[in-house]
């Protein structure tokens, strides 16, 4: 049985950037514009697939991370534009 290696806030970053690229519904983005005067970038995931990718994350890093590197994860996440990925960096942390 091979060791799991540890999930780094950089190789977190990239698996979660990449899981709300490929499930972006863009539908339902344009429809949370309606709440916005200024354009806003959303990938336009539900609250409940956010509520699981979050839940899954945290259980994953639970015990191995520090606040550094959950504050490290957090500055990776907000760099991207859209909302899901600054909110999911911002309630990691």
């Amino acid at each position: 049985m091979m060791a799991q290696r540890r999930l780094t806030p950089r190789k977190a970053a990239t698996e979660m950037l990449a899981y709300l690229r490929k499930n972006a519904n863009k539908k339902r983005a344009q429809s949370y514009q309606r709440y916005f005067k200024e354009p806003v970038d959303y990938f336009g995931l539900g609250t409940e697939n956010m509520k699981t990718v979050k839940r899954e994350l945290l259980e994953r890093t639970k015990g191995s991370w520090t606040t550094k590197e959950a504050v490290q994860f957090c500055k990776l996440m907000v760099k991207d534009p859209h909302m899901e990925s600054r909110g999911l960096g911002y309630q990691v942390v």
